[in-house]
């Protein structure tokens, strides 16, 4: 499953594609960033978040005069998965508006969602019922005269 639709979606007025769908998969970053560069990209994004230690990554990535965003997907599976493509989705909307008035490169990085801070509130309606919770209108039964 990619991020690649709901980006889409969120980033409507940009071209997005994924490595996938311009039979980019794969390739080299040596050839993969320049490719980017001449067909007009200007926003690559990434997994990698070790080509900004390299100095031979970092180089080309300087070089090819595209914006730099990384994010952690992490290795624990698809809960990592899904808060790295939340976190993504999330982020890009402001990333792009902030990227389109940039006067030259930039490197961004999108800050992970912590795995110990909970995304959500679950409420039990029969220990804790909220105000708007209304229970079923008991029923008295009629009486017949």
């Amino acid at each position: 499953v990619q991020a690649q639709p709901v980006l889409e979606r969120t980033l409507r007025g940009h071209d997005v594609a994924h490595v996938e769908g311009v039979q980019w998969k794969g390739k080299p970053d040596e050839f993969l960033l320049p490719d980017a560069a001449k067909r007009g990209f200007h926003v690559f994004v990434t997994k990698d978040n070790n080509q900004l230690n390299d100095p031979d990554q970092t180089s080309l990535i300087r070089r090819s005069k595209l914006h730099h965003v990384r994010f952690d997907q992490g290795n624990r599976g698809v809960s990592d998965y899904a808060r790295a493509v939340g976190c993504l989705v999330a982020a890009m909307y402001d990333v792009m508006e902030e990227l389109q008035a940039a006067d030259g490169q930039r490197l961004v990085k999108i800050t992970k969602l912590d795995a110990n801070k909970r995304r959500h509130e679950t409420i039990n309606p029969k220990t804790d019922p909220p105000a708007y919770w209304r229970s079923s209108p008991s029923r008295k039964p009629r009486r017949v005269k």
